[in-house]
Parts: C-alpha cells; sequence; structure tokens
C-alpha cells in the first residue's frame, strides 16, 4: 500500500505545480479531492476479498456503459457522433474507445472464454475501430502481447485478437474497406506537444498554470504535465509513474502487463492527472484485482478462488 500513497504523491505535486504555484486554491482543492476520494476507492476495494468480485464488477459497468451507448445512439444518433466518430453517453470518443479496449482486456484476462464472448470481442473490436481512438488501440495491443507472455492466458483468443488488429489495419491503410478515423492521417497529438514544449522552455518551472494550460489543445499525460506544471509537474508525473510499475512488478506478470499498457496509454491521454475521473477509476479498479493476489488465482473457477482467498498479497 505504500508504493499506491507514492504514486498519489507524485500526482500532488505535479497538482501543486499547476495550481498553487499560479494562486489557484480552488483547482488545488478540487483536484486534492479528487485525490483523497481515489485513496478512499482505493481502501474500499482492498476490503473485497476475492479479485473475480472486483473484475466482474468493473465487467458489468463498463458493458453497461457500452450498452447504454449503442440505446442513446439509437435515440440520438447526431448526439452519439464526435464528426463521424462513435462516443456515445461519454464525453468525447477518445474515452468510448478505452471502455471497449478495457473491456476486451477484462474478457481476455479473467473469463474462459465462449462462443459469446468471442462474439462480444469482436462486437467490441467494431466499436473501437469505429470511436477512432487510436491511443485505445494501442493499450489493447500492449496488453494483448503482455498477456500473450503469461502462460495461463488464453493465447489462441489473444493471437485472433492481435491478428484482427493487423489484418484491419492492413486492409484500411490499402483502401480495401471503408475509410475509417481510426487510421486518419492527421496528428492532433504533435502539435499539441509541440505547444507543449514551447511552454516549457518559456515556463520552466511552473508552467502556466492549469486555468491557461486547459483552454490549449494538448493531450497526454507528460504533455500537459509540462505546460499546465513545468518541470516540476512532469518531474512528479514521472516520480508516480515508475512507483506505480515498480509495485507492479512484485505482484506479477498480469499487473506489470496492465501497468506497462496504461501508462503507454497515458503518453497520449491525460488520465493520470485526474484521478477522479472514469478513466483513472477504472484503471484503479483493474489494478487492484490483478495486484491483490497472486497471478494464478486470476484463472480459476469462482469456487476455487473463493477458498484461495486467504493468501492475498500485499499493496
Amino acid at each position: 500500500m505504500g508504493s499506491y500513497f507514492l504514486f498519489f504523491g507524485g500526482i500532488l505535486v505535479a497538482t501543486l505545480s499547476s495550481t498553487l504555484a499560479h494562486g489557484l486554491e480552488r483547482e488545488f482543492f478540487v483536484n486534492l479531492a479528487g485525490i483523497i476520494a481515489s485513496t478512499i476507492f482505493v481502501l474500499a476495494l482492498l476490503q473485497f476479498h476475492e479479485p473475480s468480485k472486483i473484475l466482474d464488477g468493473v465487467a458489468v459497468g463498463l458493458r453497461i456503459l457500452i450498452l447504454g451507448s449503442l440505446i442513446w445512439w439509437i435515440y440520438d444518433p447526431i448526439s452519439s457522433l464526435e464528426n463521424s466518430r462513435f462516443r456515445g453517453v461519454m464525453e468525447n470518443a477518445n474515452t468510448f474507445g478505452f471502455i471497449c479496449a478495457l473491456t476486451c482486456y477484462v474478457l481476455l484476462t479473467r473469463r474462459r472464454l465462449t462462443a459469446l464472448d468471442g462474439l462480444t470481442l469482436l462486437a467490441l473490436f467494431a466499436l473501437l475501430f469505429w470511436s477512432g481512438s487510436r491511443a485505445s488501440l494501442i493499450f489493447l495491443l500492449l496488453s494483448i502481447i503482455a498477456l500473450l507472455f503469461i502462460r495461463e492466458r488464453r493465447m489462441g483468443a489473444s493471437l485472433t485478437i492481435l491478428a484482427l488488429i493487423f489484418g484491419a489495419a492492413y486492409l484500411l491503410a490499402n483502401g480495401s474497406v471503408l475509410d475509417a478515423e481510426i487510421l486518419r492521417p492527421v496528428n492532433t497529438r504533435s502539435d499539441g506537444w509541440g505547444l507543449a514544449g514551447d511552454i516549457l522552455s518559456e515556463h520552466p518551472l511552473f508552467g502556466v498554470g492549469v486555468a491557461v494550460g486547459e483552454s490549449i489543445p494538448i493531450a497526454g499525460t507528460w504533455a500537459s504535465a509540462a505546460a499546465w506544471g513545468g518541470w516540476i509537474a512532469v518531474i512528479g508525473v514521472t516520480i508516480a509513474a515508475c512507483f506505480f510499475l515498480i509495485s507492479s512488478l512484485r505482484f506479477g506478470g498480469l499487473a506489470t502487463g496492465f501497468a506497462v499498457s496504461v501508462l503507454g496509454y497515458a503518453v497520449f491521454e491525460s488520465w493520470m492527472l485526474s484521478l477522479s475521473g472514469p478513466t483513472a477509476l477504472l484503471v484503479i479498479a483493474i489494478w487492484v484485482a490483478l495486484a491483490q493476489f497472486p497471478a494464478r488465482l486470476l484463472n480459476v473457477d469462482p469456487a476455487e478462488d473463493i477458498a484461495s482467498s486467504d493468501c492475498p498479497g500485499t499493496l
């Protein structure tokens, strides 16, 4: 648990640099409330002695979000789209894409796959492509590669999804099927990262503050930290990421693979700077489930899982 508090400490340093250093007391207390809420959330999750219950709960919540998005699309197709990208009930298409990618990951990690699960994975994959979220696709790619290195995982299903990713990318890139937003040539993040670099060179220590920074089109945890809080925030976020990864290494392949994947996703999305947001809370819930018990317990029958719940890991 100590390493997890060190993770929160790194984020707190970034928060201080981007808020109080610029006289933004209100923004500081809002972000501090998010950090405290996330800490309480972790302590509550640790009361569960069966990781399967956490993952099953996450899976149910993710499916509700996806089904609700599809129902909303039927009711109001215009507001369900961000340009031509599907976002459903989520704030933007990138968040919806990550919801789909996380659901795929939970299915591949937690369940003995049935034919229905296979169809579900295909549907989720199609929705992910419709969302146009390239960062979410990178997360799914990294997480599947990590799963393939863990002997207990379902290699056939993982290889199938991996083949679908590369196969679809090849077909779309060669114009063999309809164009897809996920392979659009425009790279808006590179422009934002360039802006972040310019801001960092002009305001190296504390950046321009979160109030000004949020109005600048910058995506990615480290780029946003650089613009909002300067090198102090970048160091804080890096410390948080290091402790997150080091903690995961102690808990086996599943936790480590997931940590590497979500940190890769953080390069493109700023979820680490909003710990009370849906993305961060979902990541935290899944990571706690993977880290709370030895990885071998996560691929057994529920009855065996309950019987083995007297040997938890230690956060």
